[in-house]
């Protein structure tokens, strides 16, 4: 009579159990994946939990509070669950081009990128002027009118209002 393979079967699933969890897979996004030179993007992903981190590009911001080993970055916060999301500003002065964005958390490097397309800045001061006639400003020119128009705005505000409480308190729990 051979115990042993059946030993063997029942005491697999027991040793699985007691293996530590893999840690998920870093990642990294941009959004939108193409903007104007002058523009910012949304970089979002996951890491490490409750740590800082940096979003990390040659098309980002680069000066004394948005530096990274000399090149422009974004600092970030992780939440309990090891997501962030954080908005890089494009410089007006950054050439068109695709631009790799990559991040650090933590202290160490995420190993995955993401890829943002630049494209050429429209110059404000070179754009001719834009004629609205007479009583069309303001909210005619957004589509709503009196009381449904104002209505909008202020449900546009509410929204704005609400995310900004939300971010605050993902802030003091994070």
């Amino acid at each position: 009579m051979r115990r042993l393979p059946f030993l063997a079967i029942a005491a697999a699933p027991v040793i699985l159990l007691a293996a530590p969890a893999a840690a998920a897979a870093p990642t990294l996004a941009v959004h939108p994946g193409t903007v104007a030179a002058g523009g910012s993007v949304q970089v979002s992903g996951s890491c490490e939990a409750n740590t800082t981190g940096y979003a990390i590009s040659h098309a980002f911001l680069h000066d004394a509070s948005h530096d990274f080993a000399g090149v422009g970055a974004a600092a970030f916060n992780t939440n309990a669950a090891g997501k962030f999301a954080v908005t890089a500003q494009v410089p007006s002065s950054v050439a068109a081009g695709q631009y790799t964005i990559t991040a650090r958390c933590g202290g160490g490097n995420l190993g995955v990128s993401a890829t943002l397309t630049v494209t050429a800045g429209a110059d404000p001061a070179s754009a001719p002027p834009t004629a609205v006639p007479a009583g069309t400003g303001g909210l005619a020119a957004s589509g709503g009118s009196g009381v449904a128009g104002r209505l909008e705005l202020l449900g546009g505000a509410g929204l704005l209002a609400g995310a900004g409480l939300l971010m605050a308190a993902r802030r003091r729990t994070a």
